[in-house]
């Protein structure tokens, strides 16, 4: 079978789940139901906060392990609060980024190295050159995670400048993310006050730092690979061009003396 025939197939399969979930959804789930089990989850929350915050940090640190699951910290920050959620969000990715990097390592090393052969020699290089501080500056601009882990653990890097650059470099944009959800209303909120509800000083103040994030990481980037970097000590050293010119002897002004 062609790659046309194939790709309709496909299609055709997509859109009939699309219209199937849709029209179950709309046959059976509705905003009041929603609101009734959101309003559920934070009573359990509420009541029970240990074992609630544990399992959702268990559910956050397998699902990190996959790529394409963007958007969890502003769930989390919605649910448990700006505190706790960050807690949450930079311990479980972590232990996560800690679990990729060492299947990368020990069981997938040789595959990653032979399907991304030329990143990971660009990893290799870059922490020949700038150390520590490029993996960090890595987790701070958020470079898509999952790729970083693998590429990482395939790399001559090891796991403890590994995990302290992670857990470090991620909190400036989980700290954003999670003040987003943070600051969103509940459903019972958006159902009672409409879109209303959405405009408040401290959303406002976090969407205006996602948006800026981008750009704050990269100064806070450039400022700090400036306040790192040394003087060559070898640069204070006299070179050839700057040592003291060879002083003639009077026989040789002699001989070039007219």
């Amino acid at each position: 079978m062609t790659a046309g025939p194939r790709r309709w197939i496909a299609g055709v399969i997509f859109l009939t789940v699309g219209i199937t979930v849709w029209l179950l959804a709309r046959e059976h789930l509705s905003l009041e139901f929603l609101v009734e089990q959101e309003a559920r989850l934070r009573a359990t929350i509420e009541r029970r906060p240990w074992p609630a915050f544990g399992i959702g940090f268990c559910i956050y640190t397998l699902i990190s392990m996959f790529p394409g699951t963007s958007g969890k910290s502003i769930i989390c920050g919605w649910l448990f609060g700006f505190w706790a959620a960050l807690a949450m969000v930079t311990v479980a990715l972590t232990l996560a980024a800690i679990g990729g990097f060492t299947i990368s390592r020990y069981v997938l090393r040789n595959a990653v190295r032979r399907h991304f052969t030329d990143r990971v020699r660009e990893v290799d290089n870059a922490l020949d050159h700038d150390g520590s501080f490029y993996l960090l500056t890595v987790r701070m601009l958020h470079i898509p995670f999952t790729l970083v882990n693998y590429l990482s653990g395939a790399s001559g890097i090891d796991l403890r400048t590994f995990t302290w650059t992670t857990a470090v470099g991620l909190v400036p944009s989980t700290a954003i993310f999670v003040g987003v959800g943070s600051g969103l209303p509940t459903l019972r909120e958006l159902l009672d006050n409409g879109t209303s509800g959405l405009i408040n000083p401290s959303l406002m103040a976090a969407l205006v730092l996602m948006g800026l994030a981008p750009w704050l990481l990269r100064w806070l980037v450039r400022q700090i690979g400036t306040s790192t970097k040394r003087p060559d000590s070898r640069s204070d050293l006299p070179t050839q061009s700057d040592s003291p010119a060879q002083i003639d002897s009077p026989a040789q002004i002699e001989e070039r003396t007219p």
